[in-house]
């Protein structure tokens, strides 16, 4: 009685746990997935102004964090060189 008691509660935590899980990956899988696309967008805006980007730009774009993401999109808007845009 007192097994299946634990037992029970045992199968009630690893389930809670499972739960959490999947909610903190899904999470951080569609935060990846939005900055991914801000990445992706500023590097056409990059390549639309600038007239293509080296390697070491768009591994720069694609690995960075989301405010420098914002930063750099709104510089693209009055910058003149790329250099201003990722200063």
């Amino acid at each position: 009685m007192l097994a299946n008691r634990v037992e029970s509660r045992f199968e009630e935590w690893k389930q809670q746990g499972l739960e959490q899980g999947r909610e903190k990956g899904l999470q951080q899988g569609l935060q990846h997935g939005e900055l991914s696309g801000r990445a992706a967008l500023l590097e056409k805006l990059l390549r639309l102004k600038f007239n293509g980007l080296d390697n070491s730009i768009i591994q720069r774009l694609h690995s960075t964090n989301a405010e420098e993401l914002d930063l750099w999109a709104e510089r693209v808007l009055f910058a003149h060189t790329l250099e201003e845009v990722i200063q």
